[in-house]
């Protein structure tokens, strides 16, 4: 989840992806950003770029 989020992809479209429901993507990209101490899509970009994963 936290990859495709940093590649731009909205929880919507990760849902499709990983087949899981709307509400779920959207309580999994709340808690990534709570766990990792960032605010926006953004952030979670420049944090998958510092760190390798993009």
């Amino acid at each position: 989840m936290f990859v495709l989020l940093a590649r731009g992809v909205t929880p919507k479209q990760a849902a499709a992806d990983l087949g899981i429901s709307v509400k779920t993507a959207y309580l999994h990209r709340s808690v990534i950003r709570d766990k990792l101490a960032v605010r926006s899509d953004l952030d979670l970009h420049r944090l998958a770029l510092e760190s390798g994963l993009l």
